[in-house]
């Protein structure tokens, strides 16, 4: 890389920034020879869209008594342009004629780039922040519904603000060597610090489904609480509440659309169930929010068996293997 070759070349010009002589280093920086550098013939190494600004701060050197410019160069060692800091200091006569100028062109293309990756982090954190605190806000108005009593409504506010943080705490650890499965999400949500309850009992609970889905981290949050809500609801009135309660979870990639998935949630077993009546926050949750926030399909239905409830959508990032092997059951 031309930052660990090559730091710096040096050059000089007259007093309108026309060049007069440049260094070797250039010539092996850009391929460009000392002979076609001279004038404005330096300029056919610059990137043409910050010819303008190069130029530009040409004008405000001879005002302004310095020049600096950050523009691209072209790399013949990286076949590429790359970004650069090009500075220059006056040459004077008698101390106030500027007669020429002598100048340097270092390499900055690894700060340029982490700066931007920082800019582009900050925006997304912003984003991210405004994007919680609406949430919290709906979770703690949904979480009051139905007239619910101060203690119930703690408990349900608390396990959902505790869903939230869980997606919050997944994408904040996100990496490409360590991506966010849809078989690890679902594993966190039936776990007994999620749900307080023991529910991968043998045969309870099976999960069938390939452990290298990566999910888009744009749909982690929804799918997250979506998943809470239908396991906070099988706890206290479906299938995993009562003993002879099955539930079986089931996702597949589409065959022609690999980032596609199917996700079928189908409760078994249950005899006794209280008559659905308005829906609440997680079943609102799961039939507008994911279908909208998402682009999914959504069919949620109660049977005389229990809770069906499949989702399609687009939720895979890539079709990349994490490494894993395929899991069937828990």
């Amino acid at each position: 890389m031309m930052g660990k070759r090559l730091p710096q070349s040096f050059w000089r010009a007259d007093a309108g920034g026309g060049w007069i002589w440049s260094s070797r280093e250039w010539s092996v920086a850009t391929g460009q020879t000392t002979a076609a550098s001279l004038g404005d013939g330096w300029l056919a190494a610059v990137f043409a869209d910050d010819h303008e600004l190069t130029r530009a701060a040409w004008l405000d050197a001879s005002a302004s008594g310095s020049f600096h410019v950050e523009h691209r160069l072209w790399d013949i060692q990286a076949g590429g342009w790359r970004w650069f800091q090009s500075s220059a200091a006056p040459l004077t006569e008698g101390g106030e004629t500027i007669s020429g100028w002598i100048g340097a062109s270092t390499g900055v293309h690894l700060l340029h780039s982490r700066l931007e990756r920082q800019s582009a982090l900050l925006t997304e954190m912003q984003h991210r922040a405004f994007n919680l605190i609406t949430v919290v806000q709906a979770i703690g108005a949904a979480s009051a519904e139905h007239g619910a009593s101060g203690a119930d409504y703690q408990r349900r506010f608390g396990r959902r603000l505790a869903a939230l943080a869980r997606a919050q705490t997944l994408l904040s650890l996100e990496v490409e060597d360590a991506p966010i499965t849809l078989e690890s999400l679902i594993q966190g949500e039936l776990s007994l610090e999620a749900t307080g309850h023991v529910t991968h009992e043998p045969g309870r609970v099976t999960l069938d489904g390939p452990v290298d889905f990566v999910l888009r981290p744009s749909v982690v949050q929804t799918l997250t609480l979506a998943l809470h809500e239908l396991v906070a609801n099988a706890c206290e009135h479906g299938a995993l509440s009562q003993p002879n309660g099955r539930l079986s979870l089931q996702w597949m990639r589409l065959p022609d659309a690999p980032a596609r998935m199917r996700l079928a949630w189908k409760e078994t077993g249950v005899t006794h169930r209280a008559p659905p009546g308005p829906a609440g926050f997680g079943r609102e949750l799961i039939q507008q929010a994911v279908a909208f926030k998402t682009d999914a399909a959504v069919d949620y239905a109660f049977t005389s068996d229990g809770l069906v409830c499949v989702i399609e959508g687009d939720f895979g990032a890539s079709s990349r293997v994490v490494g894993l092997q395929e899991k069937n059951s828990a």
